[in-house]
């Protein structure tokens, strides 16, 4: 087992759970109505909006379980590691199980405004952003360090917050939903990866670096 990895994935779960008692049991805080009150400028049939609705749907497990499994066959052919594609595939699922158990905990209804999207169940945590951080989280340990694994981890962060973004937009997830979602899902992933790849380090800035240095 990769101890760093088990213990930062840890963590983050562990933070994820304590962040939802609080808000199940204190209620949302203020921002969390402020912002969804504020987001119409983004909900127009404009280029962005189409953005989000396209991240909105595309960015959930019905769509990024098999792109998981098609991810993860690619991997293991191309690194001729089964470890390295199941980690993409077992990471996704892991994170859409746990996010069904903790809505059914928490059962926090949808927020009480206009919706622009199609939704079920309940609110917390966001699906669709936790299962969009353990597929960056999962893909960027999957790779060896280099110019792809940088690439991958930029567009990875990337993707995940535009589709947490997105939920926010279309009115179906608070705030504290869509955080709470991505440190679930990326503790997730880092949880499954620190047993399924124990040799795949995080990502540090040697390593992120060492690109740049070696042209010089």
């Amino acid at each position: 087992m990769n101890r760093p990895l088990a213990f930062i994935g840890v963590l983050l779960v562990v933070a994820a759970l304590i962040a939802a008692t609080l808000v199940d049991q204190l209620g949302a805080p203020p921002f969390d109505r402020w912002i969804t009150l504020h987001v119409d400028r983004w909900r127009d049939p404009s280029l962005w909006g189409a953005v989000f609705r396209a991240a909105s749907r595309y960015g959930y497990g019905t769509w990024l379980i098999p792109a998981s499994v098609a991810l993860g066959a690619v991997l293991a052919i191309a690194r001729r590691s089964l470890r390295a594609g199941l980690l993409l595939v077992f990471a996704n699922l892991a994170a859409t199980l746990c996010n069904a158990v903790l809505k059914e905990l928490f059962d926090r209804p949808r927020p009480q405004f206009e919706q622009f999207a199609p939704t079920s169940g309940f609110s917390l945590p966001s699906g669709h952003s936790a299962s969009s951080a353990a597929l960056a989280v999962a893909l960027v340990l999957s790779l060896r360090p280099g110019r792809a694994r940088r690439v991958v981890l930029v567009l990875g962060v990337l993707f995940a917050f535009v589709v947490g973004l997105s939920r926010v937009v279309l009115g179906v997830h608070y705030t504290t939903d869509v955080a709470i979602g991505w440190a679930e899902g990326a503790g997730v992933a880092l949880l499954i990866a620190s047993v399924t790849t124990a040799r795949a380090p995080l990502p540090s800035m040697r390593s992120i670096t060492r690109g740049s240095h070696a042209k010089r």
